[in-house]
């Protein structure tokens, strides 16, 4: 299954991130993590559901 989500740079925030420390316009406020991350995060969630 494919999945596309769009973030607005209203959305977005500058900022560090949580997880890596990188410096980026791309942090999640609700997260404080950025988009990389969290799509990683989901990523990982999704595959490792049947585990």
């Amino acid at each position: 299954m494919i999945v596309e989500r769009t973030y607005h740079k209203c959305d977005l925030e500058h900022g560090e991130c949580n997880l890596c420390g990188e410096v980026s316009d791309e942090i999640i406020p609700e997260e404080g993590i950025c988009v990389d991350c969290y799509e990683s995060e989901l990523f990982y969630k999704e595959t490792m559901k049947g585990i």
